[in-house]
C-alpha cells in the first residue's frame, strides 16, 4: 500500500465521525465568542482531516503536505472526500485549525 493510499484510507476512516458538515461551515472565526454548535463541529470536522490516525511516517510526511503544499492538500481532500469536505479544507485555509 502507498503513502497516499495510506492517506485515503485514514482520511476515509476519520470522515465517519458524526458531524454537521453544515453547521462547521457556518462557524465564523471569533474565537472570543462563548462556544457554539457550529464552532464543535468545525473543531471536529477539521480534526477529522487535519489528525487522521496515521502511523508516525505518515503522519510527519502528511504534515509537511498540508503545510507546503496547501492549495493541493485542500484539492486532494474534496478529491478523496467529496465537495462538502473539500470546503472545510478551504476554511482551514482560511480561518485557520
Amino acid at each position: 500500500m502507498t503513502q497516499e493510499e495510506r492517506w485515503v484510507e485514514a482520511l476515509s476512516q476519520s470522515a465517519q465521525i458524526v458531524v454537521d458538515l453544515n453547521e462547521a461551515l457556518k462557524f465564523e472565526c471569533d474565537w472570543n465568542s462563548k462556544p457554539s454548535i457550529q464552532e464543535d463541529n468545525y473543531r471536529k470536522a477539521t480534526k477529522a482531516i487535519v489528525e487522521p490516525e496515521l502511523g508516525d511516517e505518515d503522519s510527519d510526511a502528511y504534515g509537511e503536505f498540508i503545510e507546503e503544499d496547501t492549495v493541493n492538500w485542500a484539492g486532494f481532500i474534496r478529491r478523496v472526500l467529496g465537495e462538502e469536505w473539500g470546503k472545510i479544507a478551504d476554511k482551514v485555509l482560511d480561518i485557520g485549525y
